[in-house]
């Protein structure tokens, strides 16, 4: 194993450690609006969306005549993520790890695709958690405008930025293999389940396709 991969599993799961980190301890400074203190983000209608639903749905059997669904409706993989660990435990926060457990998996995943894409690379798995790192570090530390801080927080547009990751993965593998079909269907497969949940998904993926 490298060990420049193993410090970016490092840095990363530092990384992961601050976000949580900040949920404990951000909070606004006098005279500062909410939605700059990184607390905020976990108490903001879109990050309580996920567990209002389920309690309303599981829970309390609350009817469900005349709901409409939100602009970002969560279907995937927040709420399917969201749902399945809560049928085992009870508590929001294990569905909350669970979610981050799912970005880095996603991670995983990229990494996975841009190995096939490029045998001959030999630190594409230290590259993508160091892009993952990078993501949170910047975020954390107010580098990004405030409102990218809900790409970090499950349930708020945390699935759109884990299938961004996996989308840019199977395009550079797309455009490299020398029969791209089935990397190109489960692309379209990802993005139509992603742009039907979040249509965040689409501006992550569309300027950085554009880009390359």
């Amino acid at each position: 194993m490298r060990l420049s991969f193993v410090l970016s599993v490092a840095l990363y799961s530092l990384c992961i450690w601050l976000n949580w980190s900040d949920l404990n301890t951000a909070r606004p400074e006098p005279n500062t609006p909410a939605e700059f203190s990184g607390f905020y983000h976990y108490l903001s209608s879109d990050a309580l969306y996920a567990p209002a639903l389920f309690r309303d749905l599981f829970i309390e059997s609350v009817p469900t005549r005349g709901w409409t669904l939100p602009p970002a409706p969560y279907f995937f993989p927040d709420l399917l993520i969201y749902f399945l660990v809560l049928v085992f435990f009870k508590q929001p926060l294990a569905a909350f790890v669970a979610g981050t457990a799912f970005f880095t998996l996603s991670l995983i995943c990229a990494g996975f695709f841009l190995r096939t894409a490029f045998p001959k690379q030999k630190h594409v798995y230290t590259g993508v958690f160091l892009a993952g790192s990078l993501l949170h570090l910047l975020i954390i530390h107010d580098l990004l405008p405030a409102s990218f801080r809900g790409l970090i927080v499950p349930t708020f547009h945390h699935g759109a930025s884990t299938c961004a990751f996996i989308a840019f993965a199977l395009i550079l593998k797309g455009l490299k293999d020398k029969q791209p079909a089935a990397s190109f269907i489960f692309l379209f497969l990802l993005s139509w389940a992603a742009m039907l949940s979040d249509s965040v998904y689409a501006a992550l993926v569309v300027p950085g396709t554009i880009l390359y």
